[in-house]
């Protein structure tokens, strides 16, 4: 009975990560960024923007511009969509609510504009080439320009992500690390946060956890930034040469080089730690050990990892309702209690 149950999860947990990949958009030429403004997904390649309209029950792409100089970063801010011409050294912008989508110039020269993301009323953007970041900040249709941060050697800065007002996260692509500024400070010499990355490229803060494109691992992992000991996490692998990501409660969005397409896939960090009606477990993250309140009956229970492996199981009542942990490695993990649908932990 029990290698039935094991194989009924390990299948489960096999469509899980394999069914939820979906293709939005394929043949794309020069693939570069994405990014989400409500159920609306924009991208672009080579020398255009696209959209794509994701409550449409087969979403399309549409046309929005082209003719741009290898547009990059992309960002939205009061339903203008800003746009990172690389080539053409400037940053541009298309008004949302314009039925023909017109491209308007916000700034020039703006070197090699890379990712981008509005803080406030700046706009932040980095560029790989000089290796710095840089804001941008508009007041009363006056432009002005400074420098973020900077560094003479090993600094080639990707995605960049806030955490909050005083800490920006940066993705160095020359020494597979995550560097870390205060952008309200006057330094502007980045520190290494952490390291150990293949190749990150592009970042995306969703609440307080942050997402991190590792090229070269093909994998998109994530740091949650709610626990006391933030860690690595593996969100999803088995890419090819990811680029950039998008997030929202359900799904994460990647734009890939290679085959060149968008996707979407189930993101599992969403998954409801209360997806039961009566069962609640907490802490959740945990270090050691989980409560699991709501139980009337004896129940059985497991644990698996993210691959449908097996790794705990054992009987609980209302009077012994606690799953000691502290053995689990850290990561995610997903308790079954009899037939109730697996609930998401993470393990520091």
């Amino acid at each position: 009975m029990k290698k039935i149950i094991l194989v009924l999860l390990l299948l489960f947990f096999s469509l899980k990560s394999s069914s939820q990949i979906v293709e939005l958009a394929t043949g794309l030429v020069d693939p570069g960024r994405i990014t989400l403004n409500g159920t609306d997904l924009y991208y672009t390649d080579d020398d255009n923007v696209f959209k794509i309209d994701l409550l449409e029950t087969n979403p399309t792409s549409q046309l929005l511009a082209s003719g741009l100089d290898n547009p990059n970063g992309l960002t939205v801010k009061d339903n203008e969509l800003y746009i990172a011409e690389f080539d053409g050294y400037r940053i541009s912008k298309i008004n949302l609510n314009d039925p023909n989508y017109t491209v308007q110039l916000v700034s020039e020269p703006i070197n090699r504009p890379n990712f981008m993301l509005w803080r406030g009323d700046e706009l932040f953007w980095s560029n790989n080439t000089s290796s710095y970041v840089g804001k941008l900040t508009i007041n009363e249709g006056n432009v002005s320009t400074d420098l973020v941060a900077a560094a003479t050697s090993g600094f080639t800065p990707f995605g960049i992500a806030f955490l909050n007002d005083t800490t920006l996260y940066i993705a160095n692509y020359s020494t597979n690390t995550l560097d870390v500024i205060n952008p309200t400070e006057q330094s502007i010499t980045p520190t290494q946060f952490m390291t150990g990355f293949q190749k990150p490229f592009g970042l995306r803060m969703y609440g307080t956890t942050l997402y991190i494109v590792e090229q070269d691992a093909g994998k998109i992992s994530a740091i949650d930034f709610s626990v006391s000991n933030p860690s690595v996490i593996d969100v999803l692998t088995g890419l090819n040469k990811p680029l950039d990501i998008e997030v929202d409660d359900n799904y994460l969005y990647i734009i890939e080089e290679n085959p060149n397409r968008v996707i979407r896939s189930g993101n599992i960090l969403s998954v409801n730690e209360f997806d039961n009606d009566n069962l609640r477990i907490h802490p959740n993250p945990t270090n050691d050990k989980l409560t699991i309140n709501g139980i009337k009956n004896p129940i059985k229970y497991s644990i698996t990892d993210i691959s449908g492996k097996l790794i705990l199981e054992g009987n609980l009542t209302n009077f012994e309702n606690i799953i000691e942990v502290i053995e689990l490695q850290s990561g995610v993990y997903f308790l079954v209690l009899n037939q109730s649908k697996p609930m998401r932990f993470i393990k520091n």
